[in-house]
């Protein structure tokens, strides 16, 4: 049985969701945004 990988799903959906908190700070802070979606990557 081949085992598929599943690491790319994870990525993807934390991406979504700092997608989505950083849609509701947009209209404070551009920078939020931007910190929501670099902390979604997980690249911090």
């Amino acid at each position: 049985m081949k085992r598929k990988n599943k690491s790319s799903w994870v990525i993807g959906g934390t991406t979504m969701v700092g997608l989505g908190i950083g849609f509701i700070f947009l209209q404070k802070s551009v920078l939020i945004f931007m910190a929501s979606l670099i902390i979604g990557i997980g690249l911090v």
